[in-house]
């Protein structure tokens, strides 16, 4: 009998012995429901929404979300896929997807195009010499919705005064684009211009971005273009040109390159204008004069140094730029030997007749200069990077601004190649690329007379020498702008505890310009360098990254070898900050390591198809691939503009794996297998999710939102496991302390452990969202059982009741079944004298009776417990439970089935349960209803608790300041 009844004590362990199955059941359902949440939030095409009741103003208002409702049907059938099949798709689609985003802390992107920035980069401003001042005028660009357009205007008031400097400009971008030799000017963003240099080497996404946009804003139509036929395009590479060294960005070859074209106006043959546009240093080396909008001036060097220093500026705030010039020719076309100069490409015709009519050479030029005297020292002008972002005003003088300008700037070096001496001796030594022209001229004005163009061996010669002595007609800078909702995305993060860090290979002043366009902040201690002193790639000895004085005082790790040490003797700064400047890919992998090791669940996002950021995704906790839209030219190829649409699409689904499964993974099979579909799965790998490049990352948000509330659900349901499993072992333990039999068979405890149990935990899973549950700081990954002796006193004051609530039910019931048994206390002595295992057949229905109250009256006790338990801090009166629709079905059926289970193992005895007083159903249904305030109270308690937890979070995590505060 004793060892029975210990038994019986330690049973209740033996059967949580199938709770592994139960586990990973309620994992792959919460895997489940959030792929299948995050495919549904992909296809749809609703935007994300503030909720009625929310101020946009509030800086502490949650996060926009769609109004998504995702069926029961679809969960369970994604279930049973993950169940039944290998994840083929995803590897890491299997793991704990649903905990890990409910965890996360840290948010990185080591990314920027076409992540968390466009893909292309917009215009931003224009510059253009200004006339009346002898000085140039910017003129900033911004997009405006018009109808179902998206167009770029010139915002600035008074702008018109500067459109005869603006015209030819204008007419440059708008000739020397794909979009003009479609016979239209397009104004979506999602097109590239044609340009055959990415066939010679890597280039500036300036370079390849079309610029019919800035035609439009200046006021060009498709008429006005109409009139200008192609002739030659002209690319113009110098790999050895003095501005790659200078550009010092080992990530772009072959920088020095420029593209010009040749077109032919209606006045007639021989009348051929050359439009130019590309780097900066080179158009400008070029270049001899410049037009001003009124008359063509000498390019001094004075007025190179002030459109060099513009251009150094705005690198430094990490803008591309583009030079533009022009060159008229007049040749006699009678003279010319080489194919394609005689008739024109006609307009308006598709892409087909443009490829065979367009004509592209390549002309490899060196640019090195036969002066060499030191380097003019020039007062051009080095703004803040914030007066190039503002702009300066249209039509402020020089004489207002010119002087202070350059009492606060800094005097730069004139670069030799620029000087006006080396581009005065360029034009001298032609003689280099072709033979000395003829002293008497055929054609008088003509720039090429026949004799001249006989002198040219080859079509390259003439070039090499018809691309220099242009004019220069001004500036366009470029910036990646972040995407539609990435900022918000960005500021929405930090209510919700979660750090966006963003990695930047860029030095420190270019991503800090770009770390204020997302929002990040930017000011002291702010922007820490993960390149060492002695790396050579980032050697320069003009700007190491900390420049600013507030920048020197915070005592910045330099190198990711010194962050470790930083973090343990001086403070927690690499922690805190936001921005990681000239990180490369090992270097990236080591700090999300270092994340890691400090307890933050880190979360990566990235490009899909840069194949050096998977290591990257394996390394984080939880990798986030994002399609960028593929960088390549579908029109170029020979396709008309709606063919290309259509791989646009096919490109999207193939990447998107929008196939029979449906389930938002990178398809592979059938026709949508392409190179970046391909090269997209296996960079994927380690991701268990992949977003589309038109899909907001408020999408990842609401994600991880559900997996916050499904994670919460799984603890308070591992908590009633739990619970339920303790207060069985308790109560049979007392049962065998006060000499009666158990309480409750072996078969009750499995009935309880693995039907009723199992049941009720399954209910809490559908408990409704939280609305405040995205202001809430999450966890970091260590100390996970500091608080676990006070857990332990909850669940001790939670569970005990229901326990001696259970053993009076039992004891009561079992004392009035019992006929020999005159009163309570003779109950004992009764069980104490004979084994229980050898009762005669009438005492043994009456023991089976009790036991059966007992199991009853315990699962109602864990029904109402239950109750208690769809939120950890929430009280009854809060939240009704009875909102809780799976929770009703589940107990009702828990009930029934009890009762039923009961009422059968009753059926074939002869217990007389009409003897059972009327105190045993109001212990066993009116003691846990009586109860329910204790529960609360248990609540409240945690409440206070958790309540100053989540304060000091919140302090710690927005303290930025370390030990080196200026304050």
């Amino acid at each position: 009998a004793v060892i029975g009844k210990t038994a019986y004590v330690l049973f209740p362990f033996a059967c949580t012995a199938l709770w592994p199955v139960y586990w990973i059941a309620v994992r792959i359902f919460t895997n489940a429901c959030e792929v299948v949440l995050f495919d549904t939030l992909q296809r749809s095409k609703t935007e994300y929404e503030d909720m009625e009741d929310i101020d946009e103003f509030d800086v502490e208002a949650l996060p926009p979300t769609k109004d998504i409702t995702v069926g029961i049907g679809a969960i369970l059938e994604r279930m049973r896929w993950l169940w039944m099949n290998c994840d083929y798709r995803n590897l890491s689609r299997s793991s704990n997807l649903s905990e890990t985003l409910g965890n996360i802390t840290v948010i990185c992107s080591i990314d920027k195009e076409g992540t968390i920035a466009e893909p292309f980069c917009t215009p931003e401003q224009i510059v253009v010499p200004d006339a009346d001042e002898e000085d140039y005028a910017i003129l900033d660009l911004a997009e405006q919705q018009v109808g179902s357009d998206l167009r770029t205007f010139i915002i600035d008031e008074g702008w018109e005064k500067y459109l005869p400097s603006l015209r030819p400009l204008g007419l440059n971008c708008g000739l020397n684009t794909l979009a003009h030799r479609l016979g239209k000017l397009r104004i979506d963003t999602t097109h590239k211009r044609h340009n055959c240099m990415r066939q010679r080497g890597k280039i500036l996404s300036s370079q390849d971005t079309c610029l019919c946009k800035i035609s439009r804003a200046i006021g060009f139509t498709n008429d006005d273009l109409s009139r200008f036929h192609m002739l030659k395009e002209v690319d113009v590479f110098a790999p050895f040109h003095k501005a790659t060294e200078l550009l010092n960005r080992k990530d772009i070859c072959c920088a020095a390159s420029f593209t010009s074209a040749v077109f032919q106006a209606e006045d007639g043959p021989g009348q051929l204008q050359m439009l130019t546009d590309g780097n900066v240093e080179l158009v400008l080396g070029m270049c001899l004069d410049y037009f001003d909008g009124s008359e063509i001036r000498p390019l001094s060097d004075r007025t190179m140094a002030m459109y060099y220093g513009l251009y150094l500026n705005a690198l430094q705030q990490d803008l591309q730029c583009l030079a533009f010039a022009y060159r008229p020719l007049s040749l006699d076309t009678r003279g010319l030997k080489w194919p394609g100069w005689g008739s024109a490409e006609q307009p308006g015709l598709g892409a087909q007749s443009a490829k065979a009519n367009r004509q592209s050479i390549y002309v490899d030029i060196t640019l090195e200069s036969p002066v060499h005297e030191p380097p003019r020292q020039l007062a051009a002008v080095v703004q803040a990077p914030s007066e190039l972002a503002g702009g300066r005003d249209a039509g402020r003088s020089e004489a207002d601004e010119g002087d202070a300008l350059a009492d606060q700037g800094s005097v730069v070096d004139l670069p030799e190649h620029l000087a006006e001496a080396a581009r005065l001796a360029l034009l001298r030594s032609k003689s280099r690329f072709s033979q000395p022209a003829m002293p008497e001229r055929e054609g008088g004005g003509l720039d090429y007379t026949s004799s001249d163009l006989r002198q040219f061996a080859t079509e390259q010669a003439f070039l090499r020498d018809a691309v220099t002595e242009q004019i220069f007609l001004g500036l366009v800078t470029f910036a990646y702008d972040p995407k539609v909702d990435v900022c918000d995305f960005v500021e929405d993060l930090s209510i919700a505890g979660i750090r966006f860090v963003y990695f930047s290979k860029a030095k420190g002043r270019q991503s800090k310009s770009f770390a204020e366009r997302l929002g990040l902040e930017t000011d002291w201690n702010t922007c820490i360098l993960l390149s060492s002193v002695a790396d050579s790639s980032y050697d320069d000895s003009v700007d190491d990254g900390y420049v600013e004085d507030h920048d020197i005082k915070a005592q910045l790790p330099r190198g990711i070898e010194s962050i470790r040490s930083h973090l343990k003797e001086v403070d927690d700064i690499p922690l805190q900050i936001s921005l990681f400047a000239e990180c490369t890919p090992d270097s990236t992998r080591e700090m999300i390591n270092i994340f890691q090791e400090n307890g933050d669940i880190v979360c990566c996002i990235g490009s899909a198809l840069k194949d050096a950021n998977t290591l990257t995704f394996a390394a984080a906790d939880l990798a986030v691939g994002i399609e960028p839209i593929p960088h390549f030219n579908w029109i170029a190829h020979g396709s008309t503009q709606a063919v290309a649409e259509a791989g646009a699409a096919t490109r999207s689904a193939a990447l998107s794996g929008h196939d029979g499964a449906n389930d938002g993974s990178i398809s592979t099979s059938g026709a949508l297998v392409t190179q970046y579909a391909l090269g997209a799965a296996l960079t994927c790998i380690p991701c268990p999710l992949f977003l589309q490049h038109d899909t907001s990352l408020y999408t990842l948000m609401q994600v991880i939102s559900e997996a916050r509330r499904l994670v919460g659900c799984i603890q308070q349901s591992a908590a009633l496991l739990v619970a339920s499993c303790l207060a069985l072992v308790l109560v049979n333990l007392v049962s065998a302390l006060c000499l009666l039999p158990p309480a409750l068979t072996g078969f009750m405890l499995l009935w309880v452990l693995w039907v009723v149990v199992p049941l009720l935990g399954t209910a809490l899973l559908f408990v409704p969202h939280d609305e405040n549950i995205m202001s809430t700081m999450p966890l970091k990954n260590q100390d996970h059982v500091g608080d676990m002796p006070r857990f332990a006193v909850y669940a001790l004051i939670r569970m005990l009741p229901p326990v001696v609530l259970t053993i009076l039910v039992y004891v009561t019931a079992l004392e009035k079944l019992l006929a020999d048994v005159p009163h309570l206390g003779r109950l004992a002595g009764v069980f104490g004298r004979a084994d229980w295992l050898v009762l005669d057949r009438e005492q043994q229905w009456a023991l089976l009776a009790a036991q059966a109250f007992a199991m009853v009256a315990f699962v109602f006790h864990v029904v109402c417990v239950s109750s208690t338990l769809m939120y950890r801090t929430r009280s009854c009166l809060e939240y009704v439970p009875f909102r809780n629709l799976a929770w009703i079905a589940a107990s009702a059926l828990c009930l029934l089935l009890t009762c039923v289970f009961a009422a059968l193992l009753l059926a074939f005895g002869d217990a007389r349960i009409g003897r059972v007083a009327w105190y045993t159903y109001l212990i066993a249904f009116a003691g846990p209803l009586a109860l329910l305030p204790l529960q609360d109270m248990c609540k409240l308690h945690d409440k206070k608790r958790w309540t100053r937890l989540q304060k000091l979070a919140k302090l710690e995590f927005k303290t930025k300041l370390g030990q080196h505060s200026p304050l």
